[in-house]
């Protein structure tokens, strides 16, 4: 929840704790591949929460995450494939509202020519 509000400062310690109970919990080591864009590795980041999403079918929000980073990078068509996979496997009622609506437009925008 707080990954997902951006509250960084808050979710590290209760990821750094989680990470100690169970390192290998597919959601803590969610928290830990995002934070790493957080200090300044944004292409790791992608890498690691694209390789977590694949091999983890419950660690759903890599994918969004990943997604968004991805936009942040600048690679629309990775974001694309991110956020589509993510509005595929995360169950509907915690998604944000507006994911869906955000793929469509992300998709549109791709389809369209490149203007002068």
């Amino acid at each position: 929840y707080l990954l997902r509000r951006q509250a960084f400062d808050d979710a590290r310690p209760l990821v750094d704790r989680a990470t100690l109970l169970d390192p290998f919990h597919p959601k803590s080591r969610v928290g830990r591949a995002l934070f790493k864009a957080v200090d300044g590795d944004l292409r790791g980041s992608i890498a690691d929460l694209e390789k977590l999403a694949a091999r983890y079918p419950e660690a759903y929000d890599a994918r969004m995450f990943a997604g968004m980073l991805a936009m942040e990078d600048n690679d629309p068509a990775r974001a694309l494939k991110n956020l589509e996979s993510y509005v595929a496997l995360a169950p509907q009622d915690e998604q944000p509202p507006m994911m869906r609506m955000a793929v469509a437009q992300l998709k549109q925008q791709m389809a369209a020519p490149p203007g002068p």
